[in-house]
């Protein structure tokens, strides 16, 4: 992906824990990334993603969202399928508009989270 400076959507489905998205932090324009079945655990293979708006992550493997917050025009969240036990790193994220956890682990909410700018939260069989 070196060379694809202005792709804006990207699509993966079913890579192994040996492929990798190489150069993926060169698609600086990226708004809309699906990733599923995939070997992540944690954000942080995205943090220069700046422009990402959109991102689905169903059926990964992510536990933590450390990461997330590096994702500043982050409007919708899914991750459906994933090991997820808390989501108190999620408040940075001021633009987030949907955050949709389903067939999670999430054990807590934290009472304090800030947030204000959510239109729509499921967190659905846990």
């Amino acid at each position: 992906m070196k060379n694809t400076p202005n792709l804006q959507k990207l699509y993966g489905y079913n890579s192994d824990t040996n492929q990798k998205l190489e150069g993926l932090e060169n698609c600086r324009k990226l708004k809309h990334l699906d990733l599923y079945d995939s070997p992540f655990t944690d954000f942080l293979p995205f943090k220069k993603l700046k422009s990402l708006e959109f991102l689905d992550i169903q059926e990964n493997k992510i536990e933590s969202l450390i990461g997330v917050e590096q994702m500043p025009h982050l409007k919708k969240l899914y991750m459906f399928y994933n090991p997820i036990k808390e989501i108190s790193d999620i408040t940075p994220i001021k633009n987030l508009q949907v955050i949709a956890i389903e067939k999670h682990k999430i054990l807590k909410i934290v009472d304090d989270l800030n947030l204000l700018g959510i239109k729509y939260i499921t967190l659905g069989e846990g």
